[in-house]
């Protein structure tokens, strides 16, 4: 089952949302529904937060986790990985130059 409180982002959730957001799914994630991702999107959009979601194809539930070898997929993990570094690198140094 869905607990849509805690992955749905609704206009009280965007409105409190003040920093960045970077979302990182698998496409087969039964937990975080493709339509959900979608969603959560448009409201991200909607409320103009800054913003990148990332959808891997064919991937499941904790495709990062390595001692899961049923849902791991090390390409895609090492393609998050790099992503998140950037994504961190990119928007502390931001945040730092600005306070």
């Amino acid at each position: 089952m869905v607990r849509d409180s805690l992955i749905k982002i609704d206009d009280d959730i965007a409105s409190a949302i003040k920093a960045p957001f970077l979302g990182i799914y698998g496409e087969q994630d039964q937990g975080i529904p493709l339509d959900v991702v979608q969603e959560n999107q448009r409201q991200l959009e909607q409320h103009g937060i800054e913003h990148e979601i990332i959808v891997y194809p064919d991937a499941p539930h904790a495709f990062f986790n390595d001692t899961r070898p049923s849902s791991y997929r090390a390409d895609h993990a090492e393609d998050a990985w790099a992503r998140a570094l950037d994504w961190l690198r990119e928007h502390l140094m931001a945040y730092g130059e600005n306070n």
